[in-house]
């Protein structure tokens, strides 16, 4: 019987002990990702489409976009956080900045077309134009209707709902003219929750569709605190001339919103700010405001400006987080601290240790996502309602008074990259002490190692057989060898939950680690002999009865995935901190020890460095091909020296991790593994 790979252990050398609940809350992260973008929203840059819906309702089948200014910004800030996560554990960040441009379209979008569905007193309609007055979504009655967008919420990949009808602020707008539509300063203070982090996660450098991702979120924060303050900090429709329905006095907190927007933009909003305003905004530290919706956007406003202050005489304390904690708690109506401290700390690089309620929250999150089907089945610990950080203790197990529903799951999302992010900084650990796993993408999976690999275990081998596994996609540029012996014939299954791709040459050179040699990447194939099984087969979590019911053999809580990571040998993302004593790689690693001659032809040093190594070579007048290769794989510098000399090797713009340096001297080739730290 065909047994499979624990290929964990590969990594429990690297990282002494790591406990179950960090890695099932990092596959439950990129469940909840598969699941958003499958039922809650459809990525895309037509009308509609990357704004995340509220929930999927069952009595009447509807999907529901309310207050979605406020999911764009917790979504952007999932997707900066994913991306920073992404790109300091060598994985790949192509999908999530291209999802990333397409929610900060959306979010411009919102804005450019905002003034057409209102009309002036005299029953003109509004112009285009981008001013910063921004509507909440722009979801028509007809969304199922176009673009396929009946099919692919219907799906049926992890939701057993079947959607007939939507529900929007901009379909009531249309329908009844009530104004639900229009931006208010709560839709304000959660949009700039994630375009802060946009600014202070996306690299300067991100390009996408000759768009910088960074600049793109710093010129839409600029347009938004334009309008928000044209009216003496009262917010107004420019079409009607009116103020907003709903929260359009902003004055209260004006200090705060200007003091957040110089923290996205790196401008000083000076002409936006005064004596008066600053002393307002510095007294809501002091005490929670009595309105819930109050609270939550000053919490909000303080935590991306970092800017309340306590006086003590001439000197100024940074009293913020004392304030946060305020604001974010009062016995027996809400509490939402660690999500708020949490992000406080992330933006403004505060190595703080409240992270013991969010591993509570974290470990509490059903693995399905948050729903409430009925009064007898409901998610616990309060994840019963569309957001466990903007509801009152009144509103967390009860749907928020609206019925059965599933919900999106950006807050879980958000405070798991969060909690990521703060404990890295701080040590890597939780606050057990167990190392935290690498951050690697169990939703859409690249391979390109051939197999099974040539050192032991053979992975990969009819003796050790491997199951990779992702919930989304799975493709692979793979070669599965034969060599006549169940050592050497491959065994592969590729289990995923929508697509499987295999997949032609890429024309991309790669260094191969079981030839040790840069080689152009292979198309897939599978040789004579090799054993390769593929299915897709949808991941689903065993726990609330209106789930559908999957293998009965599944622990609960789980989602049927066997316990390895669905990835190959040498896909491992690895942190400095993981790692005692740097070493070189040597030939008792690798089978053909002539490939590799364990002699020392070169040096390089410092190792571990912050970024800049230098490379100092012992041969005697022979040239010599120096390659500097990621975890992947992937060459990303190269050069020729001659003789013995000195090089400095630059890696400070790249990814914290390791990497390894190849030097190749006539019948000489030697491999040292270096840390970016």
């Amino acid at each position: 019987m065909k047994h499979y790979l624990l290929i964990l252990f590969l990594i429990i050398g690297i990282y002494p002990a790591i406990a179950q609940s960090p890695i099932q809350n990092l596959k439950k992260y990129w469940y909840y990702r598969f699941r958003l973008q499958n039922d809650f929203l459809k990525v895309g840059p037509n009308q509609g489409e990357s704004i995340p819906a509220e929930a999927r309702f069952y009595g009447n089948n509807t999907i529901k976009w309310a207050d979605a200014g406020m999911y764009i910004g917790w979504y952007l800030g999932v997707l900066a956080t994913e991306y920073k996560l992404l790109y300091d554990n060598n994985q790949s960040t192509l999908a999530v900045t291209q999802e990333l441009y397409y929610a900060l379209l959306a979010l411009e979008r919102l804005d450019l077309n905002a003034e057409l569905i209102y009309t002036d007193d005299n029953g003109n309609p509004g112009s285009p134009t981008l001013n910063g007055f921004f509507i909440r979504d722009d979801i028509p009655a007809n969304f199922l209707a176009i673009n396929d967008n009946l099919a692919h919420f219907n799906q049926g990949l992890t939701s057993p709902l079947s959607i007939i009808d939507v529900d929007s602020d901009y379909k009531s707008e249309i329908i009844n003219g009530d104004g639900i539509a229009e931006m208010s300063q709560d839709q304000v203070a959660h949009i700039f929750n994630g375009l802060a982090l946009v600014s202070v996660c996306v690299d300067a450098g991100v390009v996408i569709n000759n768009v910088q991702l960074r600049l793109f979120a710093i010129d839409i924060t600029n347009r938004i605190i334009a309008w928000v303050r044209t009216d003496g900090w009262r917010i107004k429709n420019p079409v009607t001339g009116n103020n907003v329905r709903r929260g359009h006095d902003a004055r209260p907190w004006a200090f705060g919103i200007a003091a957040a927007a110089t923290k996205i933009t790196g401008t000083i909003q000076q002409n936006f700010q005064s004596i008066s305003l600053e002393a307002l905004w510095q007294i809501q530290q002091h005490f929670p405001n009595p309105n819930r919706f109050n609270s939550h956007l000053i919490a909000s406003f303080a935590s991306v400006s970092d800017s309340w202050r306590l006086k003590l005489g001439p000197i100024k304390i940074n009293s913020t987080r004392a304030g946060i904690r305020l604001v974010t708690y009062v016995p027996s109506e809400w509490d939402w601290r660690g999500f708020y401290l949490m992000h406080n700390s992330v933006l403004h690089g505060k190595n703080k240790n409240d992270h013991s309620t969010v591993e509570v929250d974290l470990y509490s999150a059903p693995c399905v996502g948050p729903y409430f089907f009925d009064s007898n089945d409901i998610a616990g610990a309060g994840w019963g309602s569309v957001h466990k950080y903007l509801k009152g203790f009144d509103e967390l197990y009860d749907g928020g008074g609206d019925g059965g529903a599933e919900y999106n799951g950006l807050d879980y999302m958000l405070l798991h990259n969060l909690y990521y992010l703060s404990r890295l900084a701080k040590n890597g650990k939780d606050n057990s002490g167990n190392i935290l796993p690498s951050y690697f993408n169990y939703m859409d999976h690249h391979e390109h190692l051939e197999y099974p690999r040539n050192f032991p275990p053979q992975l990969g081998s009819k003796s050790f057989p491997v199951t990779l596994e992702a919930f989304s996609s799975i493709t692979s540029h793979s070669q599965l060898l034969s060599g006549g012996t169940s050592s050497t014939d491959a065994d592969i299954t590729y289990r995923s939950g929508v697509e499987i791709g295999l997949l032609p040459s890429s024309g991309k050179f790669i260094f191969n680690f079981n030839t040790l040699q840069l080689e152009l990447e292979k198309g897939f194939s599978v040789a004579a002999g090799a054993e390769f099984g593929a299915f897709i087969d949808p991941f689903e979590c065993i726990g609330p009865t209106y789930q559908k019911t999957g293998d009965s053999t599944i622990t609960s809580g789980t989602y049927g995935m066997t316990n390895s990571m669905p990835l190959g040998n040498d896909h491992v993302p690895i942190s400095p901190e993981n790692i005692d004593d740097p070493q070189d790689i040597t030939s008792p690693i690798y089978n053909d020890t002539n490939k590799l001659k364990n002699i020392e032809i070169f040096n390089v040093y410092p190792n571990p460095s912050s970024g800049v190594f230098t490379l100092s070579l012992k041969t005697e007048n022979e040239q010599s091909d120096v390659y500097v290769i990621d975890i992947l794989g992937i060459v990303i510098y190269r050069s020729q020296l001659t003789g013995t000399g000195e090089q400095e090797i630059n890696l400070s713009m790249h990814p914290h991790g390791i990497y390894f340096v190849k030097v190749v001297s006539g019948d000489n080739m030697v491999i040292k593994k270096i840390v970016n730290q």
